[in-house]
């Protein structure tokens, strides 16, 4: 019975448990405006940053990642996929 008893709470924590933010790795930080859908800036833990247009969470249309070497993607991005100028 105790097993039984473990097991099924196992289960109910596993489903009720958001694990998105384990799946998908260090999230970044909204600092600065709408990083959902508008305009707004992200900083990310590795300290990068995003500057620009977001649609569902993610860069779409028009902004700038600057990275932490030094380079810098301007453009427009489409799905979080930098596109090019």
């Amino acid at each position: 019975m105790r097993k039984f008893l473990l097991f099924f709470i196992s289960i109910v924590l596993l489903f009720t448990t958001d694990l998105s933010a384990y799946k998908k790795g260090p999230r970044g930080k909204c600092v600065q405006g709408d990083c959902k859908n508008g305009t707004g800036t992200k900083v990310w833990p590795d300290g990068k940053k995003y500057m620009g247009e977001w649609k569902n969470g993610k860069r779409n249309g028009t902004g700038t990642m600057v990275y932490t070497d030094g380079r810098v993607e301007k453009g427009r991005w489409t799905n979080g996929k930098y596109r090019g100028e």
